[in-house]
């Protein structure tokens, strides 16, 4: 479920910025194996099919946003904001 837009509307061809977060349990595994923000990216990056950090279920979707006509954004929140991690 996702909140009110705010600014307006999507603009096409213009790109979307996603913010999301990592289920707590798959954090707390790619921290503790992969101390260094550097191999926590490649571990994330990696594009085994099985690699459960590339699974959508593995993460929240919190704001979708677009920056429009210089510092004016439009976007909205998604329920997760509000939910505890």
């Amino acid at each position: 479920m996702r909140g009110p837009t705010f600014g307006g509307g999507f603009d096409d061809g213009v790109e979307i910025e996603i913010e999301a977060r990592l289920d707590d349990a798959l954090f707390d595994e790619v921290t503790r194996a992969e101390p260094t923000p550097y191999h926590i990216a490649a571990r994330l990056l990696n594009d085994d099919p099985n690699n459960p950090f590339i699974s959508t279920e593995s993460w929240y979707g919190l704001y979708v946003k677009q920056q429009i006509r210089g510092p004016l954004e439009v976007g909205f929140q998604t329920s997760w904001v509000r939910l505890p991690p």
